[in-house]
């Protein structure tokens, strides 16, 4: 493995020698993908070099039926053979004539450019499966660090910027084209450097410099293009951005009446990247053209000087230098191979740099499996002088919280809007830790229990309610696939929804659309709730879990929640305080801060804080009934 990592890192040598570390660091991913597939590489390798060895022979051996045909001398024309080959043709040819071995030439020639055809042939056809795997391989390691990166990092990226990122790690496969195009490129360049010498030393160090001459120019054109690749990229992310930021607000941009705001934004990024894009274009359709007219001034200066240097020879002269013509020719091609190359790169730097910036970047808390297990929270759960501050933010939204959710209990959070609930929310369910303090399990250390397994035994239902654009059934059993339908349906019957959802078009087998949209937001929530029920968690967290329901289901559901409270731990926060009369303990935030804890009595009677929110909820008529929890 090592050893074929350093053949990968010396062909990139000659082109990547004034890349930064973020491109490197790109690099070192993509070989140790491609470091999978190693006998595929070598094997496109193999046909490459047998093709370009077919090309050169074909090539070589055509230049060697032409001087025998001007020359009529066997000796002077199997002159451009190698020398491990020049005795046997030589030995071969004893006895044929010129014109016989003329003909035969001609016939190795085409039988050599035929197999060349068929080894290119195979070699791209390598190359294109190797490229979609190694397309595969790279958007699935994004994708699975996406997955596996802590809440807390993940939700510092715009969602448009992650679909891109995506995308951009499938583009880094383009260097499979690029190292293809490389050593096919220098491998025929090779040999026709080493016909074309046998042919006119001095002819071929003329033709060298203006080679020096194309590559230098070519030098310029690969950095410009690495410019617009790196504008094009930026202008790429942000169209992804702002089209996922967009299209999922269908609701928003029209009661906004902001559909033209939108389409004007969505637009001016995407005209941005396809204009980088045409620059870029542009650009490389200009080289051919120009390196065309180049070769053809040399060509036409090579013939009309050997035709007034030779004098009476120039029939024979010309006719070499048409045989030098015809491969410096055929030289040209690779030459713009060997650029293409460079111009491939150029195109992937920008996508590699992005990549690699996002891969790099470490994960901050032991995620999903890392840690020990936990089969079920039957213990208390303390928070022990818990103090949080959001990333790169100096505003402290928890300060010094200390408090335990008791097993079997009920355990509710109030407070104002801004108070802290929902923050108190993700660190018990781990999207964050802890700036200062700590949460434990019974005398555990949360910390040293995966995430993973934690959140296997919670449930969950958000005050955001979040629903796929799949069918009911889906919807419920959302990433699990233990569960039969019976265990669905019941999941339903305990959320109060199993009879809308047999009400609607295809009962559990209906699709609701994105987001839900087909169905009313209590029916959302309901589905909602059967989600989390399905999980039989031995912790139940409530963000508003009512707050769309009328108040014959809401009544329904507390009841039932009852029912279920000597198998399971509840965790809710309320804004109805109907909701959470009988309670086992209450907690009112506010700025972050525990101000008062105890029962809904308890509370009352202190005519503090919770009786405040209570007496101003009577007052707005919000209080709709007594709905006791228990």
């Amino acid at each position: 493995m090592n050893r074929f990592n350093q053949i990968l890192r010396y062909m990139y040598k000659p082109m990547v020698s004034f890349l930064d570390a973020d491109h490197r660091t790109g690099l070192k991913l993509f070989n140790r993908e491609l470091a999978r597939h190693k006998f595929t590489v070598l094997a496109t390798f193999a046909a490459n070099i047998v093709s370009a060895i077919f090309e050169g022979s074909s090539i070589g051996i055509l230049a060697i039926a032409v001087t025998t045909l001007t020359t009529q001398d066997l000796g002077v024309s199997f002159d451009f053979a190698p020398p491990v080959i020049r005795t046997p043709l030589i030995e071969w040819s004893q006895g044929l004539t010129t014109s016989t071995v003329f003909l035969a030439l001609i016939l190795f020639a085409v039988i050599a450019q035929i197999l060349r055809s068929i080894f290119y042939y195979v070699s791209r056809r390598i190359s294109i499966r190797l490229e979609r795997r190694i397309t595969q391989g790279l958007q699935e390691i994004i994708t699975s660090k996406i997955m596996t990166m802590s809440y807390k990092t993940i939700s510092q990226y715009p969602s448009g910027f992650i679909e891109s990122l995506i995308r951009q790690a499938g583009r880094m496969a383009g260097l499979i084209s690029a190292l293809n195009t490389l050593l096919l490129g220098a491998v025929l360049f090779t040999v026709y450097c080493f016909v074309m010498y046998k042919t006119s030393p001095s002819l071929t160090g003329v033709s060298f410099l203006l080679i020096v001459i194309l590559s230098v120019g070519l030098t310029i054109v690969v950095r410009r293009l690495a410019l617009y690749g790196k504008k094009m990229v930026v202008a790429d992310i942000d169209t992804s951005r702002l089209t996922v930021e967009y299209l999922q607000l269908p609701r928003l941009l029209r009661v906004f009446n902001a559909t033209k705001y939108a389409e004007k934004r969505m637009n001016m990024a995407r005209n941005e990247a396809l204009m980088y894009k045409e620059k870029a274009n542009l650009t490389k359709i200009a080289v051919d053209p120009v390196v065309d007219i180049i070769t053809m001034i040399s060509a036409a200066t090579f013939l009309i000087a050997g035709f007034f240097l030779a004098g009476d020879q120039s029939p024979i002269v010309v006719a070499n230098l048409l045989v030098f013509l015809l491969i410096f020719y055929r030289m040209i091609p690779q030459i713009k191979l060997l650029n293409q190359s460079r111009f491939v790169l150029a195109h992937v730097l920008p996508s590699l740099k992005v990549v690699a910036q996002f891969y790099s970047r470490e994960t901050d808390i032991r995620w999903l499996n890392r840690g020990e297990t936990c089969t079920d929270i039957n213990q208390p759960i303390h928070f022990n002088n818990v103090t949080f501050r959001y990333p790169e933010t100096q505003r402290t939204a928890l300060s010094d919280l200390t408090f335990s959710i008791p097993p079997h209990k009920t355990t509710a959070i109030v407070g104002s809007s801004g108070s802290g609930k929902s923050t108190l929310l993700s660190l018990l369910l781990r999207l964050y830790s802890p700036t200062d303090g700590q949460i434990s399990l019974g005398e555990s250390d949360v910390s040293s229990i995966s995430v993973g397994s934690w959140l296997d035994c919670i449930g969950t239902v958000d005050q955001d309610t979040y629903l796929i654009d799949s069918t009911v059934s889906e919807n419920i059993s959302f990433a699990t696939d233990r569960h039969s339908q019976d265990d669905i349906i019941e999941a339903a019957k305990m959320a109060r929804a199993h009879q809308f959802i047999m009400g609607l078009p295809k009962q559990y087998d209906t699709i609701i659309g994105e987001r839900g949209h087909l169905i009313s937001g209590g029916e959302k929530q309901r589905l909602s709730l059967a989600r989390a029920f399905l999980r039989s968690p031995s912790l139940l967290v409530l963000d508003e879990p009512t707050s769309s329901l009328d108040a014959h289901i809401e009544s329904e559901i507390l009841s039932m929640l009852n029912e279920q409270q000597h198998l399971l731990t509840i965790f809710i926060i309320a804004h109805r305080l109907s909701t959470i009369r009988n309670a086992d303990q209450i907690i009112v935030m506010d700025n972050g801060k525990i101000v008062e804890l105890g029962t809904f009595e308890a509370l009352q009677s202190k005519q503090g804080a919770f009786q405040k929110m209570w007496a101003e909820q009577y007052r707005r008529n919000v209080v709709d009934t007594d709905i006791n929890f228990s």
